[in-house]
């Protein structure tokens, strides 16, 4: 679902990031792990989702709809700080348990930096910035070749 997820983007935006979360997170040599769930559009789905994870006393450092909402399914995306392998594991289970709003779920944990990069654009000191990644670098020489 993260393959699936990472590649909409619109045509002008080919190559570039298609997640659209406005954060920098930093693990500093603590666990993070990020949750995508597609749920159920309906009241409530958000509010049963934060109490288990507030429940096992986790914290949300970062919780958003990556895209518009439509029609009767919708994503939400989690940023949990201190929550490890086996965290996140129990986290997927508990949330796939949740057969009345949870559709599907990904989570993937690491000691890593995270970097959401709104549409390939960073702000560093007020300054705008560009984030290539390799890929899209390759495509511009490319072009610029032809």
């Amino acid at each position: 679902m993260f393959k699936r997820f990472l590649a909409r983007r619109p045509s002008h935006l080919r190559g570039s990031p298609a997640v659209e979360i406005d954060s920098v997170i930093y693990a500093g040599g603590r666990y993070y792990t990020v949750i995508l769930l597609e749920v159920v559009n309906k009241p409530g789905v958000a509010s049963r989702i934060i109490d288990e994870v507030a429940r096992r006393g986790i914290n949300i450092v970062k919780i958003t709809t990556p895209y518009m909402v439509t029609g009767d399914r919708g994503h939400l995306l989690l940023v949990l700080e201190n929550c490890d392998d086996s965290c996140a594991e129990g986290l997927k289970r508990e949330f796939e348990g949740m057969r009345d709003v949870v559709l599907r779920v990904e989570a993937t944990s690491g000691m890593d930096v995270f970097l959401f990069p709104k549409l390939g654009g960073l702000k560093l000191l007020g300054d705008k910035s560009l984030v290539l990644t390799q890929g899209m670098a390759a495509e511009a020489l490319r072009q610029g070749v032809k």
